[in-house]
């Protein structure tokens, strides 16, 4: 995704279909408008794909996040691929630890969990 892609999210939620600002991304593009639009097609209308719409008064208070979406520092962690959350890793050392599948002890859980902590925090170390 680059940072022209959230810039033109933003002004099709902001300035509708018709929007000058609108430009191709190409045919791999997330946004359907975009990809319809590299294909040759003509795209079907950004109510019929976005089920809530973005009102005028949300949008400005809403204009940050998408100023810190579109920084350049943001982007450039996307593109080394460091961007994994965090949490999501988290509960996944959680539960390879402690099976969901499988009924534990409280007791059990929390070693698990504080394991898992350890792990996150200091990495897993093979001595």
């Amino acid at each position: 995704m680059s940072k022209r892609c959230i810039e033109c999210e933003h002004a099709k939620s902001r300035l509708g279909e018709n929007s000058a600002e609108f430009h191709v991304c190409g045919k791999d593009s997330w946004c359907f408008f975009q990809a319809a639009l590299a294909h040759g097609e003509v795209p079907g209308l950004h109510v019929m794909h976005v089920n809530t719409p973005l009102k005028e008064a949300h949008l400005a208070k809403i204009m940050p996040i998408y100023q810190r979406l579109a920084s350049n520092e943001l982007l450039q962690r996307c593109i080394r691929c460091v961007t994994l959350n965090a949490n999501k890793s988290f509960h996944s050392i959680i539960w390879n630890k402690c099976s969901k599948e499988t009924p534990v002890t409280l007791r059990r859980l929390t070693i698990a969990v504080c394991d898992a902590v350890c792990e996150l925090n200091f990495g897993t170390k093979n001595h």
